[in-house]
């Protein structure tokens, strides 16, 4: 009997779904991107944003109601990723396709909310459909709408869209649910098989073999999981009463195999051309002899090269063999392969690597990666913000390429590294420096005398009842923090002090008075390169903004300020924050998601309050915003800011026209004539008559 009524419900159900419906499914990105995709958004320092596993190269797809929106990244244009923003969490695709799809439904209309585009003056919308036709709005109504009838459309994007709603309208007969099968079908590495049934209170079961999925033979569906190897998957749904409910689906994935291009040495993947794609490289007692957090340099004896995105534990000296994969690629001069992958054989030694002695002179006959060198109570000197070796008229560049924990410096130092390549200039890269003359310490009570010292100069710096303005770490793992006490600001630039944010600091370090681009700095000390010890720091209350003007840039430096009721205007690509004439820029130093796109700030009918970090760069004065709010907008014509329009304002009209015309406040022109006249007391008239 319970069979039977539950059959019957079934047809019932049946019925319901194949009547004739319209209905509108909306997908809010800008409230619950991250949930709606199951991925973990970020804030990164570049602004791209990546899922849990690494990257957003793997297709995403979010289902509302039985419509699905699937995300699916371009292969041959991996480094402009799609991204998904932490802070304002609305889709920001580059590349790849937009696939909207409604499974025994037709489609007959979208609507996509997205950005306007000041600088293009144009929707940050750039698609195209293989279906229906689409029309895109303007600055008023920032949509882009697509009409048509098909159960699936595919967007293909061009270039930066930004989609924050999107509302699909489905109307047509559903046809009955079907158990589905999905996965790539065709793969190189793995597919992520999804098996969806059709009941909420149904389990579906699946075989490997080919063999028909039963309740007791099969495996029991619980969540996706991954092939490796060519597969045909068999799915079967069964009910609450264990009965099967309708056919068994099947679907092969196939994993296809990879032709490689094999270099059999390191030359000869040089030797390749640019761009070539599914390298294999074989290793042979590679040994490495520079690292840094994505990259390594590895040299097998017939040439140098560098091994991207592979991040592994081994230190100099040690040597690697086996196989690795990747694209030959080339970066400001470099060759590297790009994408690097450690086949099953890759083998890890460790080793070490004696330096050879050479002088400068040496250097520019060096190959690029091709040795481990030490220089002797070599000189270094600083020009125009760069470094280099010198010995007599020989000059050589040296540049802090690794990151190794100390700050180069002017001085008499011995030096041991790699010589690398910039565009088409040798430089060397150091991987340890030291100095047999002990450095003279300067001791400096505060930041403001320590901003007084001649550039160059080693310093004791103390600090009492200092606040940690702010503090940001780059990509690359570089750390900038800002520093204020009651006589000045500083930034403190990869010291690895390991400050955060609005906490209190006591205590002394040693830092070396430096300066980046005008801006000045503290570095790390050559001769003393800890001084975490030496401090105390604890949490503390968010730091206040000072209040400056625009003209006031140059005496807050490294500073937290706040420019208040400025206009953000924009020249070319460039933002400023504008009084009349005077103007600082607004740069996304700290890379801030809600700062990339800075049109969302451009309003002539609007001023904001512009909080950051007052920096310059050469000479531009620039701010690093933290946090931009609009100024609240009274009435213009409640002259006396009593909060109504009156008979007193009047009255301070007349109070300026008292004055001679030479100091008059023109704010109260009201009628923009050029004067201060009856005309504007006319107005105020006009606007208490409303």
């Amino acid at each position: 009997m319970m069979k039977t009524l539950r059959y019957f419900m079934l047809l019932a159900m049946t019925a319901m779904v194949s009547t004739t419906f319209a209905q509108k499914v909306t997908f809010d990105f800008d409230a619950d991107a991250n949930t709606l995709f199951g991925i973990e958004g970020s804030s990164s320092g570049s602004g791209q944003t990546y899922d849990a596993s690494g990257e957003f190269n793997e297709d995403k797809t979010a289902t509302v109601e039985g419509v699905s929106v699937t995300v699916s990244a371009s292969e041959t244009d991996a480094k402009t990723r799609n991204r998904i923003w932490k802070t304002s969490p609305r889709l920001r695709l580059y590349n790849g396709t937009v696939t909207v799809s409604a499974p025994g439904h037709k489609i007959t209309g979208m609507v996509f909310t997205v950005n306007w585009n000041s600088d293009k003056k144009a929707l940050n919308f750039n698609a195209t459909a293989d279906a229906g036709t689409i029309t895109l709005g303007d600055k008023d109504n920032q949509t882009a709408t697509w009409a048509g009838e098909s159960e699936t459309v595919v967007f293909t994007i061009a270039s930066n869209s930004q989609i924050k709603k999107l509302e699909v309208t489905i109307d047509g007969e559903a046809t009955p649910a079907v158990l589905t099968i999905e996965g790539e079908e065709e793969f190189t590495d793995k597919t992520t098989v999804t098996i969806t049934g059709t009941l909420p209170d149904g389990q579906v079961f699946y075989t490997l073999d080919g063999s028909e999925p039963t309740l007791e033979e099969g495996l029991l569906y619980s969540a996706p999981f991954q092939l490796t190897e060519t597969t045909t998957v068999k799915a079967a749904e069964f009910d609450a009463d264990d009965e099967k409910v309708g056919e068994t689906v099947e679907k092969t994935f196939t994993k296809k195999e990879i032709e490689y291009v094999v270099a059999n040495n390191i030359a000869e993947f040089n030797a390749l051309a640019n761009n070539t794609d599914n390298v294999k490289l074989i290793l042979k007692d590679a040994v490495v002899l520079g690292k840094a957090s994505k990259y390594v340099i590895v040299n097998d004896g017939t040439a140098g090269t560098e091994l991207y995105d592979f991040s592994i534990e081994a230190e100099q000296g040690y040597k690697l063999n086996g196989s690795v994969t990747g694209k030959r690629a080339e970066y400001n001069g470099v060759i590297e392969m790009a994408g690097t992958t450690a086949g099953s054989d890759f083998t890890i030694t460790e080793g070490t690597i004696e330096a050879q002695e050479v002088t400068v002179a040496a250097l520019a006959d060096a190959e690029v990666f091709g040795g481990f060198y030490k220089l002797t109570n070599v000189e270094i000197i600083s020009e125009d913000n760069k470094f280099y070796f010198v010995d007599g008229d020989t000059k050589f560049q040296v540049f802090d390429q690794f990151r190794p924990g100390f700050t180069l410096a002017a001085g008499t130092f011995n030096v041991k590294g790699i010589v690398g390549i910039y565009k088409t200039g040798k430089q060397f890269w150091p991987t340890a420096i030291d100095t047999d003359q002990p450095v003279e310490t300067v001791e400096v009570a505060n930041i403001a005398e320590f901003l007084d010292l001649a550039e160059g100069t080693e310093a004791k710096l103390t600090l009492t009842d200092a606040k940690v303005l702010y503090s940001w770490t780059s990509n690359n793992g570089n750390n900038s923090t800002y520093v204020r006490d009651a006589t000045g600001a500083i930034c403190f630039n990869r010291t690895a002090l390991g400050l955060e944010t609005n906490e209190d600091v006591n205590g002394f370090v040693y830092v070396l008075r430096s300066s980046y681009n005008k801006l000045p700095q503290a570095n790390v000390s050559a001769a003393n390169e800890t001084n975490a010890e030496n401090l105390t720091h604890e949490a503390g209350d968010p730091a206040e903004a000072k209040v400056i003007a625009v003209t006031e840039a140059a005496d807050y430096l490294n500073d937290l300020v706040s420019l208040n009721d400025v206009a953000v205007t924009v020249d070319g690509t460039k933002y400023y924050a504008t009084v009349g004439e005077d103007k600082v820029q607004i740069y996304n130093g700290f890379h801030l998601d809600d700062f990339n796109d800075l049109s969302a700030f451009v309003s002539e009918e609007q001023n904001y309050n512009v909080k950051g970090i007052m920096v310059v760069y050469n000479t531009t004065y620039e701010i690093y915003p933290i946090e931009i709010t609009p100024v609240e907008q009274g009435n213009p014509y409640d002259l006396n800011n009593d909060g109504k329009v009156s008979t007193a304002d009047i009255q301070v009209i007349i109070n300026e026209m008292k004055k001679p015309a030479d100091a008059q406040d023109m704010k109260y022109d009201l009628n923009g004539d050029g004067k201060i006249s009856t005309a504007d007391i006319q107005v105020i008239i006009n606007e208490m008559k409303k």
